[in-house]
């Protein structure tokens, strides 16, 4: 089986061995989380939930069925309505599906070999996983810099933009598994083990050229704006060849556009209206909402 989901103490224990979109979909991991979280929330003796993501590779788009896509968001919505704290431990590159649903859990740490990327497909899919909502909602321009360069951040930079919470070398994850078992409070858990190192000026710089050059939907805008700074800032010349780059392989300013509408309303109609831009021919996606959640924690 490609997951595993256990009860170690006062902690679910949740581990992909795949951190890859179509193999989590079609893994059956969606239903059995979905029909699980109730119960967990209901239960004094589980404190929080651990998600720990294995190898990953390239998303391979919409090779699941509409059935596991539909799941999928459901999964992804109601971690966002979890009451309990969820951890998840990343020490791999994710993007896609599995990037939106680590996403939705309260606290993520991010490891060495941490890696975040976007590609506007990952956008126009029906298992973003929510994915388009937490770019829209990020710090302003990284977002839409994410989406029309194609590029991958670290955990250093992910932690700056939001994307995790900690940074956390992954020798010591383990330990943090051991303190959730236990039932420890989760922020001194995580805080007494965070070490990141403070942004070098040139980090500092390109968050500043982000900021002034992405903060925009439209294509067009964000080429004039490198444009008018690449000759005399190579930064700005490097990103801008990758816009260009991004731009060619198509998709680009439908994906923009799905952010734009993103900014605009919560996860929940996020999740419902991916499905009708993936393709029209899905039939109605309707998903609980947060009072129906509360209802089934409270059965």
């Amino acid at each position: 089986m490609s997951f595993s989901i256990m009860l170690r103490g006062a902690a679910v224990s949740i581990a992909l061995q795949e951190a890859e979109t179509a193999s989590v979909l079609k893994s059956g991991l969606c239903e059995r989380l979905d029909q699980s979280l109730p119960a967990f929330a209901r239960d004094p003796e589980i404190y929080g939930m651990v998600v720990k993501l294995g190898s990953a590779k390239a998303p391979t788009g919409d090779a699941a069925s509409f059935a596991d896509k539909f799941a999928g968001a459901r999964l992804t919505w109601r971690l966002e309505c979890f009451s309990k704290p969820t951890v998840s431990l990343i020490d791999v590159p994710i993007s896609g599906y599995v990037a939106g649903l680590v996403l939705a859990g309260t606290h993520r740490a991010a490891g060495e070999g941490y890696r975040f990327s976007v590609e506007p497909g990952h956008l126009l899919s029906a298992c973003d996983g929510g994915l388009a909502h937490w770019l829209a909602h990020s710090m302003t321009g990284v977002g839409t810099y994410l989406v029309a360069t194609g590029r991958s951040i670290g955990g250093a930079e992910a932690l700056r933009y939001g994307f995790v919470t900690h940074a956390i070398p992954a020798a010591r994850f383990g330990e943090i598994e051991a303190g959730m078992a236990a039932a420890d409070p989760v922020d001194p858990l995580l805080d007494d083990r965070h070490a990141a190192a403070a942004p070098t000026p040139t980090e500092l710089a390109l968050d500043r050229l982000i900021a002034d050059c992405f903060a925009t939907p439209r294509l067009d805008v964000i080429r004039a704006r490198l444009t008018a700074v690449a000759a005399t800032d190579a930064a700005a010349a490097s990103i801008l060849g990758d816009v260009e780059t991004t731009a060619a392989a198509g998709h680009l300013e439908a994906a923009l556009g799905v952010l734009e509408r993103a900014m605009r309303s919560d996860m929940r109609t996020t999740l419902i209206a991916s499905f009708s831009l993936a393709d029209a021919a899905y039939p109605a996606v309707q998903l609980p909402t947060r009072a129906e959640h509360q209802a089934l924690r409270n059965r």
